[in-house]
């Protein structure tokens, strides 16, 4: 069963142009009301390179003022960074064992840290790091397999949990117009085996894509909204709390080639992570602006640098 949710010259006009884009956000939703229209996405406030060690963070969450939690693409290790004054990654928890896999996803909630694997088995910890079982501690979900999943969401006061699918694998196999999306309880440590359909059939035709396919999910408490990251696409969608599509921009392909996560701080700013793609890993930090803004006046963008 599944749930269906409803010279200088140049550089001025680039901006120019990657402004509409963004306004493009409001096309199915409620103008500034909704999330994407409060972030000028053409360049970033803060932008700057993982350390040497950190080729592929995956997933991000925000853990406290001024630092968010991310984690390498093939172990289990978690790292803490500052994202606005940034230094070079450090180890969150020593004392946690090291697991191997394929991990695609990290969210806090209720005193807990949870990392996702592709196949769909959690791994939780306590977010203290002195609590007496501080373990990690491997969850069942009941949904493992059906899906290659990548993106994780936490939406406190609710003790749930969004896991996104990148690529379902189960049959039958789902419209290129619908990405799937499962709930977990905290609570009961369990996921409910019906896929929220959401429809995104609007935003793939206006974008001229073939599909999308989800690489981070995150909730904003603040708009009561989800960010819907699908990295290789570079589009961002905003979803509303019954999951229906309510606005989608895309990501400048000069600053996102590889985007694997988001997550957004206490004052709104959106945060993304990229892998190195070739390159050098990179995390981008858009503040909220205008009527949206939760922060002091942004100057010039930072570029700045963590690698060792």
């Amino acid at each position: 069963m599944t749930y269906r949710a409803g010279g200088r010259c140049a550089a001025c006009y680039a901006r120019v142009a990657w402004m509409l884009v963004s306004l493009s956000a409001c096309a199915w939703g409620d103008g500034l009301k909704n999330a994407l229209a409060c972030y000028d996405l053409a360049q970033p406030d803060v932008r700057y390179q993982y350390a040497r060690s950190l080729r592929e963070p995956s997933g991000l969450a925000y853990a406290h003022e001024g630092a968010v939690l991310t984690h390498d693409d093939n172990v289990s290790t978690l790292y803490l960074m500052r994202h606005m004054d940034p230094a070079p990654p450090q180890l969150w928890n020593s004392q946690l064992p090291v697991v191997k896999g394929d991990f695609e996803g990290v969210a806090v909630l209720d005193g807990y840290v949870y990392l996702l694997a592709s196949s769909g088995v959690l791994f939780r910890t306590h977010l203290e790091q002195h609590a007496g079982d501080a373990g990690l501690q491997r969850v069942t979900t009941g949904i493992e397999g059906r899906c290659n999943f990548e993106g994780l969401a936490a939406r406190p006061g609710s003790g749930e949990l969004i896991l996104a699918c990148k690529y379902i694998n189960e049959p039958p196999h789902p419209s290129r117009d619908e990405v799937h999306l499962y709930r977990f309880d905290a609570h009961s440590l369990r996921a409910d085996p019906q896929a929220i359909v959401v429809d995104v059939s609007a935003v793939r035709k206006s974008h001229r894509l073939r599909r999308l396919r989800p690489s981070g999910i995150e909730w904003l408490p603040t708009r009561q909204r989800y960010m819907l990251l699908a990295g290789k696409e570079r589009l961002l969608l905003e979803l509303d709390s019954a999951f229906s599509v309510v606005g989608a921009t895309r990501l400048p392909r000069k600053f996102h080639r590889q985007a694997e996560g988001l997550t957004v701080d206490g004052r709104d700013r959106l945060i993304i992570t990229d892998e190195a793609h070739g390159r050098a890993a990179t995390l981008s930090v858009y503040s909220p602006g205008g009527q949206c803004s939760t922060v002091a006046p942004r100057g010039r963008p930072r570029w700045l640098s963590t690698r060792n």
